[in-house]
């Protein structure tokens, strides 16, 4: 099965991934390249809702350059593999080596605006206009305009198209921290981490999680 056709097949009780359902499929049907990071008005990525080997507990990294709690994934860069793209990426984020999928079928997915990073490192403002919130939703209403174009910039705004497993590995408290992040933290499902100011989206996963073991 494709993922044109896995994405299709996806069912969730959560709106939000519904109506970012059909933004992947029309951005898959239209787009030439949309596993390509070149392609500048968005693309695919993928990631992993990582586990411990009790499954009592998951990893988030402190992302460097978005500023915010995370898991680990990453670009596709070409490679239309996403399980395979979303394991590397746990891999290479966390330092663990043996990683393997609770289930191959897709466990979130997620449309999220990226704002302009410039050559400072920093967030840039939206050619809309609009405040660059790094956690906004990405509507339909929501699309940036993208004739107005900072070529001095590092990365401009653009939407990550972001498709997610749920990975697993036979560790409990191990990681490597990585150039990528600020830190990295297991923690646990009973704990609500309000202090991490968590996305909504890395909510909704954990609260998947919670109703599968409940």
């Amino acid at each position: 099965m494709n993922l044109r056709e896995n994405i299709k097949n996806y069912v969730s009780n959560f709106q939000e991934e519904n109506e970012y359902k059909q933004r992947m499929l029309d951005f898959l049907d239209n787009c030439e390249n949309p596993f390509s990071r070149e392609t500048k008005e968005g693309h695919f990525t993928s990631s992993g809702f990582l586990l411990n080997s009790s499954k009592t507990k998951f990893l988030l990294m402190h992302h460097r350059k978005l500023g915010k709690w995370l898991q680990p994934g990453g670009h596709c860069d070409g490679n239309n593999n996403l399980l395979a793209v979303a394991i590397k990426e746990a891999q290479e984020e966390s330092g663990i080596l043996d990683i393997e999928p609770v289930s191959k079928q897709i466990y979130d997915i997620d449309v999220h605006f990226i704002p302009t990073i410039v050559n400072s490192g920093e967030f840039g403002a939206r050619s809309d206009g609009a405040t660059p919130i790094s956690n906004r939703r990405a509507m339909s209403d929501d699309v940036p305009n993208f004739s107005s174009i900072d070529y001095n910039a590092k990365e401009q705004e653009h939407y990550h198209y972001d498709v997610r497993f749920l990975l697993k590995t036979v560790c409990n408290d191990c990681f490597v921290k990585n150039a990528e992040s600020h830190d990295l933290r297991w923690l646990d499902f009973a704990g609500n981490h309000q202090e991490l100011l968590l996305d909504d989206s890395v909510k909704r996963m954990i609260k998947k999680y919670i109703q599968i073991i409940s």
